[in-house]
């Protein structure tokens, strides 16, 4: 279970608010060859609903079409207290589905199904301000048919001083990766504040993950963050001052889905609990940058040994 709450004083400055961006999918698992269950998804959605639930202030900055499967992810969504308003909702298209076929090991391996419509994520820009953490990744990030409104958003986000969070979560699938999605890639790196990857993802999109190299090639500037997950080896943590490692937990999961996710979802978490915003990134200790990855750690390993996507409602 996760062993922190969240303060009365996150609760209280509802000036905090968490924007995650990114595809909306209904996922439908299968076992063996047989569908198990469908579950509102998309890695974006997936932090956001772990956040909502304990406490967040969140939105979702997404797109759908008003579709069967839509309605279902738009319920799910306000049942877990996600703000809704910055969500296109299209008349043409379909709401994206996922195929996620569970191995002997539980580790997922994904087809989509999509529709898009003609006109990508056309909503008005929140009135970001600089308390406000905007976290966004995966094969969205990298979309050209929705880059424009994308960096859109990110740059107004930047201009009023929100910390920007991204995840480059590039799958195999996704391989090899052209040379205009490289070019999104490091745009989006130079873009953010905070950079978690995983190490299959470095590996897949630069050839290597070495950390220093990682670091050196993400060219994070005024002392950034980096996080590497690295699986069963634990989490890494770099910046221009620190190199730390932490172990992960030794745990046989039922489902690995969601990991990822909801180590995001614990990164922001811990970086609302430690009242960081964008000025203190430079200069984090050891003491907060340990008190976030064990609250990452904690929310991954719990939801890996479920069959949802997020940690469970409190």
């Amino acid at each position: 279970m996760v062993k922190n709450q969240i303060d009365t004083s996150v609760l209280e400055n509802k000036q905090r608010r968490i924007f995650t961006i990114g595809e909306t999918v209904l996922d439908i698992l299968f076992k063996n060859d047989r569908a198990v269950r469908s579950v509102s998804g998309g890695s974006m959605l997936n932090v956001a609903v772990s956040l909502a639930r304990l406490g967040c202030n969140t939105h979702l900055i997404s797109e759908i079409s008003d579709d069967l499967c839509g309605n279902i992810i738009l319920r799910f969504l306000k049942d877990n207290n996600i703000q809704t308003d910055y969500i296109s909702i299209s008349n043409d298209g379909k709401t994206a589905i996922s195929i996620a076929m569970l191995d002997e090991n539980n580790d997922a391996h994904y087809d989509f199904y999509r529709e898009l419509p003609d006109q990508r994520l056309n909503i008005s820009l929140p009135d970001f301000c600089e308390s406000d953490i905007v976290a966004f990744g995966s094969f969205f990030a990298i979309s050209e048919q929705v880059r424009e409104p994308l960096l859109r958003i990110l740059l107004a986000a930047k201009k009023a001083g929100s910390l920007l969070f991204y995840d480059p979560n590039i799958r195999k699938n996704h391989c090899p990766i052209s040379a205009s999605s490289q070019k999104m890639i490091a745009e989006n790196m130079a873009l953010a504040d905070v950079v978690r990857g995983s190490n299959e993802d470095f590996l897949n999109i630069f050839g290597f993950n070495d950390l220093d190299k990682v670091y050196e090639s993400i060219s994070l500037k005024e002392n950034r963050p980096l996080f590497m997950t690295c699986g069963n080896a634990g989490v890494r943590f770099k910046n221009k001052d620190l190199l730390l490692h932490f172990p992960s937990k030794n745990i046989q999961p039922v489902s690995t889905i969601g990991a990822g996710d909801t180590f995001n979802a614990g990164i922001l978490f811990g970086l609302l609990q430690n009242h960081i915003f964008r000025d203190d990134l430079s200069h984090l200790t050891p003491q907060q940058i340990s008190s976030i990855i064990e609250q990452a750690v904690d929310m991954s390993s719990e939801v890996c040994m479920s069959e949802d996507n997020y940690i469970k409602k409190k």
